[in-house]
């Protein structure tokens, strides 16, 4: 179901999220993923480390299930 978090609204913006693939030789690749983000939520300091910790974490299941994916082929 839909999460609304109206509290953030406005207080937390993600501009953009990319996942990259980085050739590394025949057989293996790197994989990236990005996303810039902006909050407006004090103090700072806390604030960038749970939404580090948040989005890192997100990132962590997409890139796992893709190699979970790659690595049956």
């Amino acid at each position: 179901h839909d999460l609304e978090a109206a509290h953030l609204h406005g207080y937390f913006e993600s501009d953009y999220g990319t996942f990259e693939i980085q050739p590394i030789n025949e057989k293996q690749c790197l994989l990236i993923a990005k996303t810039q983000y902006r909050y407006a939520i004090t103090p700072a300091f806390y604030w960038k480390w749970w939404s580090d910790y948040l989005l890192n974490s997100m990132h962590d299941n997409v890139l796992t299930k893709v190699k979970e994916i790659a690595e049956k082929k």
